[in-house]
């Protein structure tokens, strides 16, 4: 983009970031507390969008470390509470980015209403009725998915599905007389525009780095220097990877990025090598003994240790204290770091158990086996499918998904996705019925897609519902991703999900009985692991 034209969009977003402050301002029922929380906000949104500041701009935008424009303020440990507005207020920046003020002209007033409202609430001397649980944090996990696509094709394809979106919310805000029932289709009308924009992002990531393919990922390093690449975003991966193909570094994998080995286009390159560690929660256990610097993608990071703060970079939405942010592309000091860093000798790779990782269950790939699989269900080979997967965290009550793995039956196929997998991928050997996997690695997080289409052409092949298939659904969650994931799984209509280790908290008590009655959602126990699976094999 030329400078001039630049300077005029950005003259033009000052025009309307403006235009929402004073509504804001105007609105009376804003409380002092609310109007200064109001100020602090504005300020962050008015100065980034009149001065065009790049890396604060990015900073506003993280997917989910938003608590980072926290530090702007020193009484923001005093003072949590305005994390919403801020959250609410670069949503409404986001969009404002990317489309014109014409083509915002409904939901920016809604988004308004939506911050106005966050504000009431956060003022405690505020009489004001509390609105109906936000459901707006479920609409982050779905632009976080968008942001992927926009950063490999840009927003048409994805511009629909958010707009739609913006539209349900601000029903769900500004419309008084919703029932528990009305709220719920509402929040299916989000799943179904985040099926939209997750099989958007299954196209875009096989058009561009081709189609997944079975692969095993070694667990134990190769002697020589390395970067560890984390977060989901493939394009920055590729990237990364077209620079170290040149050089003596090896790049490893990390969390969510595992799934990469699979795509023929990334598996070419010779510096890609295997995967070091786990899921998010435990960086700060196993990133200090990681002999070469860490780049975040996106979302999922963790306050690093004093002992290995120095190594990470973070580029795209992502963004830390005391960590250097980098462009995309522009990875010399990463590489630099890199060559700078001890690496792995032959003595510490020896350490790490000889072990691989079979990832690339893509929806293309396991239906491409479905004459093999249908042969096997009808014999009685393969009784059941389970999919125990989605995202992981460190809250009690998660041990129920590695027990559940442990103890299903020999002739039971699992497929698993995103975080999640790190739960059971290490248990044991699964092993495999006459050359089917026993273990099928789907994908990222927005590769439930996968899933979904795998269960879809199945139930299509055995011409029964879906939830008539011998398939068990057991998904974890933690954050807005996973739960936008969820109800798009209702959206389509399945049934007697179990959930775990508790039931989301972004949507309201009266939209869980709902849920609860309607589609047999039911709480994971990891007390009840053998009598659900007999609940299974007993049919």
């Amino acid at each position: 983009m030329s400078a001039p034209r630049e300077a005029e969009e950005r003259k033009s977003l000052g025009v309307e970031v403006d235009y929402v402050l004073e509504t804001l301002v105007k609105n009376s029922a804003l409380t002092e507390a609310g109007s200064a929380k109001l100020v602090m906000a504005g300020f962050v949104a008015g100065y980034c969008a009149r001065r065009g500041q790049a890396e604060t701009w990015e900073l506003l935008e993280a997917s989910d470390v938003s608590m980072r424009i926290l530090d702007f303020f020193p009484q923001r440990e005093q003072t949590p509470e305005i994390a919403t507005p801020f959250l609410e207020a670069r949503d409404l920046l986001w969009l404002m980015e990317r489309y014109s003020a014409t083509e915002l002209k409904g939901e920016m007033d809604v988004m308004v209403a939506k911050i106005t409202n966050s504000l009431k609430e956060a003022a405690p001397e505020t009489e004001e009725p509390m609105l109906p649980e936000d459901v707006a944090r479920i609409h982050q996990g779905m632009t976080a998915y968008a942001d992927h696509v926009i950063h490999i094709e840009g927003p048409a394809s994805t511009a629909p599905s958010l707009l739609g979106a913006c539209r349900v919310l601000g029903k769900m805000q500004t419309d008084s007389d919703l029932d528990a029932n009305d709220l719920l289709g509402l929040a299916l009308e989000i799943g179904k525009h985040n099926l939209a924009v997750i099989e958007a992002l299954d196209r875009v990531h096989v058009e561009t780095f081709g189609q997944p393919t079975l692969t095993p990922v070694p667990c134990r390093p190769r002697p020589g220097k390395c970067i560890l690449i984390t977060g989901h975003d493939l394009k920055d991966m590729q990237s990364l990877l077209e620079i170290t193909d040149s050089l003596d570094i090896s790049v490893y994998t990390h969390g969510e990025m595992i799934p990469g080995h699979a795509y023929p286009k990334l598996h070419e390159h010779k510096s890609l090598y295997g995967n070091f560690g786990t899921a998010w929660q435990n960086q700060r256990k196993e990133f200090p003994t990681f002999p070469g610097p860490m780049l975040f993608t996106t979302n999922c990071i963790q306050m690093p240790r004093p002992s290995y703060v120095e190594r990470v970079f973070t580029t795209g939405r992502v963004a830390f204290p005391d960590c250097q942010h980098l462009e995309y592309g522009k990875w010399q000091p990463l590489i630099d770091a890199a060559l700078a860093a001890p690496g792995f000798t032959e003595e510490e790779c020896m350490t790490y158990k000889d072990e691989n990782l079979l990832v690339g269950a893509h929806h293309a790939t396991v239906l491409s086996l479905a004459g093999t699989i249908l042969d096997l269900v009808g014999k009685g080979a393969i009784k059941h499918f389970w999919f125990i997967g989605g995202c992981d965290g460190a809250k009690p009550g998660r041990n129920y998904f590695s027990k559940l793995a442990m103890n299903i039956p020999d002739d039971h196929v699992i497929l698993t996705g995103a975080c999640g997998r790190f739960r059971i991928n290490r248990l044991k050997d699964y092993g495999d019925i006459e050359g089917i996997p026993r273990l099928l690695d789907v994908g990222q997080c927005n590769d439930v897609y996968s899933a979904i289409r795998i269960a879809m052409g199945l139930a299509e092949a055995l011409k029964c519902d879906i939830n008539d298939l011998p398939l068990s659904l057991v998904v974890s969650w933690y954050e807005q991703k996973a739960v936008v994931q969820l109800l798009t799984l209702l959206h389509l209509g399945l049934k007697n999900i179990k959930l775990g280790p508790s039931l989301p908290k972004a949507l309201s008590p009266e939209v869980i009985g709902v849920l609860v009655d309607k589609f047999g959602i039911s709480l994971t126990d990891p007390s009840k692991v053998q009598s659900d699976i007999a609940e299974v094999t007993d049919k």
